[in-house]
């Protein structure tokens, strides 16, 4: 018994090990190309407009992004994660009146002449339920130079209104950010979100496929367009359903560990409840005292803020960092969580 439970847990390991090489692959492929952006006013040489974000697609500039971020012939400055910058055109969008918010699909090219870091295109049809994501995106409330990763996996490949849905959150100016399959391919662009954490939608790639060339023009379509183009199939689609089926790309994350360092934590906002994921940091100070404290997101956070699983145990606000977005809690009960990471 003692063997097979030292194997299951090698195995595990190892999975996971592959798991975060593969990740580490995709992310090392899309995460260059992935920008952010606000509408530029290129005679007074400034910002007009709100941060959202997008993902260039070519080496000549094109990028894709949501449609209600976008006007067509407006100017728009690029970011990316390396520090450079540019100017970009809005092209099309269609924006259906009949269907608010939906397709929601916009595209837009670089104006300055160069050669850009551009992430591949993948295929929407081909996704599976249950394979993994990542998200790359700037949320406009941490207003920072580089982008935000998260990790998730595609709850469903076309809900009612024809969007992906996954469970990579988003929140203001993830706005047309772009959603990348585990071999660092777009398959999606962030639209919108529902009430619920797992209720993101996700533009699908195939729509940008379908109507690549009538994008071009500066145009805001109120239907989808008459000229449409070839989508084509997916030479990764076999490999993909494979994988997936095997489980070979999903680590059993949701197995409850020896060593918690992720805690929920829940707290009143508008007078309503909210629920925010927490990381656990242990320290020991020099006359040899454990003590405890909870990382989370300041944004939020509001107040009587408890642990969901053990509201018993007292949280006390030590430090706010607005700029990063971040809330530091002293856990008042001596060594009431087990785990966490030590800090040296």
């Amino acid at each position: 018994m003692l063997i097979l439970l030292c194997f299951n847990s090698y195995a595990q390991k190892k999975q996971l090990q592959q798991f975060e090489g593969v990740v580490a692959q995709a992310v090392k492929k899309s995460y260059p190309a992935s920008v952010r952006m606000w509408s530029f006013d290129v005679k007074q040489n400034q910002r007009t407009g709100a941060q959202f974000s997008g993902v260039v697609v070519s080496a000549d500039g094109y990028i894709l992004t949501a449609a209600h971020t976008i006007a067509p012939g407006s100017n728009y400055k690029v970011f990316f994660p390396d520090g450079k910058a540019c100017i970009a055109v809005a092209l099309g969008r269609i924006d259906n009146p009949k269907t608010p918010g939906m397709p929601d699909v916009g595209m837009m090219k670089i104006t300055d002449a160069g050669i850009w870091p551009f992430a591949e295109m993948g295929y929407s049809h081909s996704l599976v339920a249950g394979e993994p994501c990542i998200s790359i995106a700037y949320p406009e409330s941490l207003d920072q130079k580089l982008p935000t990763l998260r990790l998730g996996k595609v709850t469903e490949v076309k809900n009612q209104y024809g969007f992906i849905r996954s469970t990579c959150k988003m929140e203001p100016g993830d706005s047309g950010g772009p959603l990348f399959d585990y071999h660092g391919r777009v398959i999606g662009l962030h639209s919108a979100i529902d009430v619920g954490e797992d209720q993101n939608f996700e533009i699908p790639v195939d729509l940008y496929r379908s109507y690549w060339t009538a994008l071009q023009q500066e145009i805001t379509y109120t239907d989808f367009p008459k000229q449409k183009d070839s989508v084509g199939k997916d030479p990764l689609a076999a490999t993909i359903q494979k994988e997936v089926s095997k489980r070979k790309l999903n680590p059993r994350f949701n197995v409850q560990a020896e060593n918690i360092t992720c805690v929920a934590l829940t707290s009143t906002i508008q007078s309503g409840r909210q629920e925010v994921l927490s990381t656990l940091f242990n320290q020991i100070d020099k006359q040899g005292v454990k003590r405890q404290f909870l990382i989370t997101k300041l944004s939020m956070l509001g107040e009587n803020h408890q642990i969901k699983q053990l509201p018993e145990v007292k949280l006390r606000l030590v430090a706010k960092d607005k700029e990063n977005d971040l809330a530091l809690l002293a856990v008042n009960n001596v060594n009431s969580l087990h785990g966490g990471i030590y800090l040296a």
